[in-house]
């Protein structure tokens, strides 16, 4: 892998990882006022336009009937099922315990990619990784879980249990399948039927009426934040990982999330930070280093190899 490459993807990883993390606090605050469904319409409908109109203006293809398909299925396993769950869910589950929810995303999509033929075999160190981040997202939900009486089958916290298979799924079938060939016109087309998807829920469940609300100027802060950070920054990026990197590492987002949730919400929202978290936290980081350090080693080594190849 080319050195500007390598650095493309741990930039990528870095947007995803921190820019995805503090989301989930963004969708707390954004529906306090605003209906589920269209705010998620609102969201995906403007960061999708925007990503295809910058798409073009770079001179990005526009995607053909086969490729439009590919970013429908795409778009809505993930932004409109997974995170359509996750926000539903935060009506009362906090920010974080969705964050550590989303987590098991990676060890869904191992068992998903290890029951493939063509599927990614993860090494000894990837395995690890997963079984270590797995433990370290029990570690830190258990004490959020064992305290609460609000949460139990069919409520939230069950709607919230669909995400990371959605998202497993949605990330293993955009790396064999037909998607629009620019960058920003995929990420842009998928978050546009998202939208569209969404827009539809919000209809038929008579949200769009009472959308019509004057909002305070936090509802629309979140709203923003989530276009331009969660849409523009953070799912572009991603677009880009599940195209040049293998689908565990794309999706090892999910370990970090959790420990930059768990953070804004001490800071932002003044939450205790206890041993429990502490610990499970060192085992996130644990597991993405595991998990990432096979492939980013082999992308150094290739680099390094490439150098002095083109010194000699």
């Amino acid at each position: 892998m080319p050195r500007t490459k390598l650095w493309l993807v741990a930039t990528a990883l870095a947007a995803v990882y921190f820019a995805w993390g503090s989301t989930y606090l963004g969708i707390r605050y954004a529906i306090v006022e605003m209906p589920v469904f269209a705010m998620c319409a609102l969201r995906f409908l403007i960061a999708g336009a925007l990503l295809i109109g910058l798409g073009k203006l770079r001179g990005e293809p526009w995607p053909g009937a086969i490729e439009w398909k590919g970013a429908a299925i795409a778009g809505i396993l993930m932004l409109g099922l997974a995170n359509g769950a996750v926000t539903l869910a935060e009506r009362t589950v906090p920010s974080g315990v969705a964050a550590l929810i989303a987590a098991t995303t990676p060890l869904l999509l191992f068992m998903i990619e290890r029951f493939r033929a063509d599927g990614e075999r993860a090494g000894k160190g990837g395995t690890a990784g997963l079984l270590v981040g797995f433990a370290g997202v029990a570690v830190l939900l258990w004490p959020a879980l064992a305290g609460s009486t609000r949460f139990g089958l069919g409520s939230d916290l069950a709607i919230l249990m669909v995400a990371p298979v959605c998202w497993a799924a949605g990330t293993a079938f955009g790396r064999r399948h037909a998607l629009p060939a620019g960058l920003l016109v995929s990420a842009g087309g998928q978050t546009l039927i998202a939208g569209a998807f969404h827009l539809a829920i919000a209809l038929a469940l008579g949200e769009v009426p009472r959308a019509w609300h004057p909002y305070t100027a936090a509802t629309w802060g979140a709203v923003g934040y989530l276009i331009v950070v969660g849409s523009l920054v953070g799912y572009t990026a991603f677009a880009y990982l599940v195209r040049e990197v293998p689908p565990s590492l794309a999706a090892s987002n999910a370990y970090v999330n959790p420990v930059v949730a768990v953070i804004l919400g001490a800071v932002v929202a003044h939450e205790p930070v206890t041993s429990s978290i502490l610990l499970g936290s060192v085992m996130v980081v644990g597991a993405v280093v595991l998990l990432a350090w096979p492939n980013l080693r082999a992308a150094s080594a290739a680099s390094r190899s490439g150098i002095l190849a083109d010194r000699r």
